[in-house]
This record gives C-alpha cells, structure tokens and sequence, in this order.
C-alpha cells in the first residue's frame, strides 16, 4: 500500500511528543489521544481504588489476637508465647482478670492464739461480689498455697502450706514459738492471677525482746551445712536489679546446685520481707555455671531480711540472712510491695 505523506493530511500539536509531531494524520492522533486518556484514567481511579484500599487496611481496628503474660509478673505482656525477660517463666495466655478481684476468707479455729499451742488456719479463696463461687488456685511450684510467717521483728521464720478440704477451704496448722505480732504472706494463684495476701496475727503469751538487725550477714550455718549469699555488684542498691550468687558448702566444699534435691519444684526458695513488714519477695533462682543465681529488685532502701531453703539428701535447710540496701531511692516508709519472683 502506497502511503502519502502530503503535509496537508498531517497536524501538529505544540505539545505533542516530538516523535509525534508532523507524523500521524489527524484522525489517527484523535484515537491516539483518545485512547491515552481512557489508559490515564483507568490508571487513576485504580490507584485511586488501590490507596483507599491500603488506607482501609491501614485505618482499621485489627482485633487483638490471644495476650499472654508472666504468671509472676503481671506487667509483661506478649502477643506470643515465650519466656519472661524478668524470670525466665514460661508464659501463660492472658486472662481477663480486671474485672474480677480474688481474695482469700480467713479465720482462726481460737478466738485467742496463744503461743504453744496449735491453731488451724482456714483460708477460702473467694471472688469478691460473689461469695458463693468456687475459686480454683493453680498450682504453683507442687503447692496451690504457699503460707509465709514471720515475727514482726523477723526472727522467726516459717514456710508452710495449707492443704485443700473437701468443702473447697484450705487450711494448716501452726504452733506460734512466742506471743506477739505475727505477719502472714498467703502467697496463691487463683485462675491465673497472682495474688498475696498480708495478715496480721496477734499472739498472747510472753513477748521476747524484740531483735534489731543492723549488720549485713550474708552467710548462714544450718543442720552441718553453710549458705551463702553474695551480691555480683558487691552491694545492694534500690531500684534495679540485683544479681546474686548463693552456695551451699558441707565441711567447706561447695556442693554443687545441679545435685541439690528439687524442693517444691525448684533448687531453692528466697524469700525477703523488708525490716517495716511491708515490701515481701519471693524468689526462685536458675542454674548458671552450677551455681544458684538470683535476681531481684529490692524497692527501697533499708533493712531486709532473707531466708533460703535448699533440699539436701531429703533434709530441708533454711539459711536466713540480713540484707543492709544503702544506696538507691529511698521509697515511702508505708509503701507496701508484694512480688513472688521466679528465675
């Protein structure tokens, strides 16, 4: 076919493309033309369309998936499982428990405690609002409850566990060595949520001088063996995390940790009230190069006091030590603080 390229059958356009210019008829540059605008606004409404879309997806509400926390740390939230920063516990999913507040009933089977003679403690887990609910605890290192008593100058120590009654109550007995006031930590887990509960106990009978502990001690001799405790800082500071290291010698040969009994579930129990009976941590260690190691947050300074169970050859061993925190934030004198730490 024999094209003519005769100037009067060609048009140009002062903003058309050069390769355009004085080449296609008129006709031809009218499709050319048309057709470029169909593609350009296409091309418009589906980037259009496109960014409204990725804007939906942007702007909407993506419901949240299952949460899962710390059973000991309830401020460490997850969206998926895995251990805790703090205390290397498995974490557990999340349960809904704002709107719900645990408590435990608590009675004595004397009106009057008296010092040597046995009282049962009764505790019933209750869901406040709803008195007639049952309340089931979850087990915690092979215990549902674990009862700490302490003197209110924190000589004495004990580390019991009341056990569950056909009626869904729990309860223990416990002989008081002397008369004056006692402090008990109930420390449990009710559906997830850990909780403990502070209760101040009067005991009649002759009262002791009260002791006063202002010397650091951080070694311990108990049933032939030693423990002890020391800080990898070389003190102890307020408001950070503290690292400890604790052994426990025979004859004075340390006996390795990964040979001491499990107790309880764990290769040792830490537990720190502060020297007011306020502030109460209890802590679990993990194995690191054989030893014990522990880390916890003390919450201000002052004086604690510690004790430590171990579990050897079936014997249990309780070491008890006096903590002097010098540096750090002092804290409020009426501040009460209650933490059950695992590591």
């Amino acid at each position: 076919m024999k094209i003519n390229f005769n100037s009067k059958n060609f048009v140009k356009f002062p903003f058309s493309p050069v390769f355009l210019r004085g080449l296609l008829p008129v006709r031809a540059l009218i499709k050319v033309l048309f057709m470029t605008v169909v593609v350009t606004v296409n091309f418009l409404l589906f980037s259009c369309h496109s960014q409204e879309r990725q804007g939906e997806n942007y702007n909407k509400v993506i419901p949240a998936g299952q949460q899962y926390t710390c059973p000991m740390h309830a401020e460490v939230v997850s969206d998926k499982q895995g251990e805790c920063p703090k205390c290397k516990m498995d974490l557990v999913l999340k349960k809904d428990a704002l709107k719900k507040e645990y408590y435990l009933a608590y009675s004595a089977s004397a009106a009057n405690t008296e010092s040597g003679r046995p009282v049962t403690f009764t505790f019933i887990p209750r869901l406040r609002g709803d008195d007639n609910s049952i309340v089931n605890l979850d087990v915690v290192h092979t215990k549902k409850i674990h009862l700490i008593i302490v003197s209110s100058d924190l000589s004495f120590f004990n580390h019991i566990h009341p056990e569950v009654q056909p009626d869904g109550s729990y309860q223990v007995d416990e002989t008081f060595p002397a008369g004056g006031k006692y402090i008990l930590f109930a420390d449990y887990t009710p559906e997830g949520e850990h909780r403990v509960e502070r209760i101040e106990v009067n005991v009649s009978g002759k009262i002791p001088v009260p002791k006063n502990y202002t010397q650091s001690s951080l070694e311990s001799k108990t049933g032939g063996y030693q423990i002890s405790v020391t800080s990898q800082s070389g003190d102890f500071v307020s408001n950070q995390m503290t690292m400890m290291n604790a052994t426990v010698k025979k004859d004075g040969m340390e006996i390795p940790a990964a040979s001491l009994d499990d107790y309880l579930g764990a290769k040792a129990h830490m537990v720190i009230v502060s020297g007011d009976g306020q502030t109460y941590l209890h802590v679990h260690p993990e194995l690191e190069d054989g030893k014990l190691l522990l880390h916890t947050e003390f919450p201000h300074i002052g004086m604690y006091r510690g004790w430590i169970q171990v579990q050897v050859n079936g014997k249990v061993l309780t070491g008890d030590f006096v903590f002097i925190v010098t540096r750090g934030r002092a804290g409020t004198d009426n501040e009460t603080k209650t933490e059950h730490q695992h590591h």
